[in-house]
């Protein structure tokens, strides 16, 4: 069974991670909605319908346990996971350690 969650964190590894857009147009590194989106195979360029998927749901609530300081109550979730990516405190490593819990948390789930 394909792992949405676990194939973003590999499109990441791949192309590389980017702040502040969904994708680099100078390296091709993307967002960690863009990762999920590729993944997913979403219709949304932007990974937006992704964030109200399930696997979305795992990854927001992911960020929120382990960085709540990111977190904003008032946003939806693809708000707080594109907010999360670009937040000026969250790095490349963060984005990775969200992706890979929130991969295993799906598969324990299913």
């Amino acid at each position: 069974m394909t792992n949405v969650l676990r194939d973003a964190l590999d499109i990441l590894h791949q192309r590389g991670w980017h702040q502040g857009d969904v994708e680099s147009k100078r390296n091709g590194g993307v967002c960690i909605l863009g990762a999920c989106g590729l993944a997913a195979r979403s219709e949304s360029e932007f990974g937006w319908a992704f964030a109200h998927e399930p696997e979305g749901k795992v990854l927001m609530d992911t960020i929120r346990e382990l960085y709540p300081e990111r977190y904003r109550e008032h946003l939806d979730e693809s708000e707080n996971i594109w907010g999360f990516n670009d937040n000026e405190e969250t790095v490349q490593a963060d984005v990775e350690t969200v992706l890979d819990k929130a991969a295993v948390r799906w598969e324990e789930r299913v």
